[in-house]
């Protein structure tokens, strides 16, 4: 949980995961907010400063205090988990007084207030969803798909092969999973479809007596035509020096994007600059952005965000200020003129 001084409450730009209110918000107004931010990055919430960040205090308001405090579970459905915390300070009349702190917790279930209206926290605003918007998401990939590449992959890998092992990469917009050992016997990559045979079969017939198999050979074309069905681009088996890669290619993959990996190390190094400037560019706009909205304005991966922003913080670019939560980015002006050498 993050420990805030009252120079920080009053001085801290409200965004994504931190806001203030004055003591006299009204119950179902608060519950927007703790809303909004459950359902996003989670975020704590100050009461008792004023949109200017004048100090108010709410020991003058006991009742209106408790009333808030029953927010969570009296406007929320279902209820927010929200730690609250007093912060204390000496008002303008020279007597101690006290900000109350409601840090909300990140949750994976969908919040809602009374009227059943579901919000989500868009940097300093809370986004009210429309039905469609409703956490209504798709897998990237067919269950069935990723999970026949791994079967495959232990099933069929050359175990007289030693020094390496079975590996899975995840791409942005594709899984691999490469297995040691070269095509078994007459299986060729024209006809692996509908032509099977078993390298290991005692692994085999473990994995189908433990149903992680259904049916011997169905596999591979099961792959192909449930990628079809879910809108799937169709997944590929590659023979590469002693390696055989299957790769399932997700809702985000497209011709382009398959293509600019055609075009070399050259073009890739050139998108991820583009993008790194445009990362700073953003968190100039708003030094509280989180990782997740970056990755949402660029469509990628929030790894891939994660990858940027090490990359920039090795160049000396970017500093962050604070923990992971409640705090900001630093861009550190004095290095941009480099910024075309990352």
């Amino acid at each position: 949980m993050i420990r805030y001084t009252i120079e920080q409450l009053t001085s801290q730009p409200e965004g994504q995961t931190f806001d203030r209110k004055s003591i006299r918000i009204a119950p179902k107004d608060l519950a927007v907010i703790m809303v909004a931010f459950a359902n996003a990055d989670g975020g704590t919430i100050a009461i008792g400063i004023a949109d200017d960040g004048k100090l108010e205090g709410i020991d003058k308001h006991p009742q209106q205090v408790i009333e808030l405090l029953r927010v969570p579970f009296d406007y929320c459905q279902p209820t927010v988990k929200v730690k609250p915390e007093r912060i204390s300070f000496e008002n303008n009349e020279g007597k101690a007084d006290h900000i109350l702190l409601m840090h909300v917790v990140q949750s994976q279930k969908a919040h809602a207030n009374q009227k059943d209206e579901v919000y989500y926290r868009v940097g300093d605003k809370s986004k009210k969803l429309t039905f469609d918007e409703r956490f209504v998401t798709k897998a990237e990939y067919p269950e069935f798909v990723w999970k026949e590449l791994i079967i495959n992959a232990i099933t069929h890998r050359d175990y007289s092969i030693l020094g390496t092992d079975i590996q899975i990469k995840m791409f942005d917009d594709r899984i691999t999973v490469e297995s040691p050992g070269n095509l078994p016997s007459i299986v060729r990559l024209d006809n692996m479809r509908h032509v099977h045979f078993s390298r290991n079969p005692l692994i085999a017939q473990f994995l189908k007596a433990h149903k992680f198999v259904r049916e011997f050979g169905e596999g591979v074309d099961r792959m192909y035509r449930e990628s079809h069905e879910a809108g799937n681009p169709e997944p590929k088996y590659e023979q590469v020096a002693f390696m055989i890669l299957g790769t399932a290619y997700s809702l985000l993959y497209s011709k382009e994007s398959g293509s600019d990996r055609q075009l070399g190390d050259n073009f890739k190094k050139n998108v991820t600059e583009n993008r790194l400037l445009l990362i700073i560019e953003e968190m100039k706009k708003n030094t509280s952005i989180t990782t997740t909205d970056l990755a949402r304005i660029f469509h990628v991966r929030r790894r891939t965000i994660h990858r940027d922003i090490d990359l920039l913080k090795q160049q000396g670019l970017l500093t962050r200020i604070g923990p992971d939560k409640g705090g900001c980015w630093q861009v550190n002006e004095q290095k941009e003129q480099h910024e075309h050498n990352i």
